[in-house]
């Protein structure tokens, strides 16, 4: 993927984001907690879900094709914290020297120590004339139900900001071990594109999550008190 591909997506989901947060009520609606971006090199930012930390981060490797991959992060809740399903090393990772027990999230010192860490998924985009032609979200390590949560509250923020839904069709879904997919398209010519992951067993749809094409064509109330996007 170009440079200036890359950068026109950075923008779309920074921008998506900015928008959400003069919107009150879709805030609420969505379950957003809390939105915070992580200044470094490569973009990466911080949502807050249902009590829970995610991290969506693109960790800069080269891209195959026309498509840019980003990596979800899902962090333990405090509940969690000794949760016998992480790794000895994720353990580690959770001591306070490294990980903020008042926000669940790495500290900013040791945020690269978590390159590699609590990964469950990722999210390939494949850039469109309106920033995106299609979304596969993929999950790992058995955690689909964290996956899908991300991703449903990022389609739906991104088609808050767009004004445009993905295409109304059932979405195709590959459930497999350890690896689960689900195309989500944007473009009507992208609708046929679900391609399954080399393996896997038969695929099924999901149903269509009626909140992004009623956030897409709704009238929320602008509840920034200066100067806002409402009208981009």
């Amino acid at each position: 993927m170009s440079p200036d591909a890359s950068l026109r997506f950075r923008q779309l989901v920074d921008n998506a984001l900015t928008h959400l947060t003069w919107h009150a009520e879709v805030v609420r609606e969505l379950g957003v907690e809390g939105i915070s971006q992580v200044w470094d090199e490569n973009p990466a930012w911080y949502l807050w879900l249902g009590g829970r930390a995610y991290l969506l981060r693109y960790p800069g490797l080269e891209e195959y094709g026309n498509e840019l991959t980003a990596v979800l992060h899902a962090f333990p809740t405090a509940e969690e914290l000794d949760d016998s399903s992480y790794s000895a090393t994720e353990l580690r990772l959770l001591e306070p020297e490294h990980f903020d027990h008042a926000t669940m999230t790495p500290r900013f010192e040791s945020f690269e120590r978590f390159a590699e860490a609590f990964i469950i998924g990722e999210l390939t985009v494949v850039p469109g004339p309106l920033g995106v032609a299609s979304l596969t979200a993929s999950s790992y390590r058995h955690k689909w139900d964290l996956t899908w949560r991300f991703t449903d509250v990022f389609v739906a923020l991104l088609s808050f900001y767009r004004r445009s839904a993905p295409v109304k069709a059932p979405l195709g879904f590959s459930p497999q071990q350890g690896v689960s997919s689900v195309f989500i398209p944007f473009e009507e010519k992208s609708a046929g594109g679900f391609v399954p992951p080399a393996g896997s067993g038969p695929t099924r749809s999901l149903p269509y999550p009626a909140h992004w094409r009623q956030l897409a064509q709704g009238k929320a109330r602008c509840s920034a008190t200066g100067t806002c996007s409402c009208s981009h």
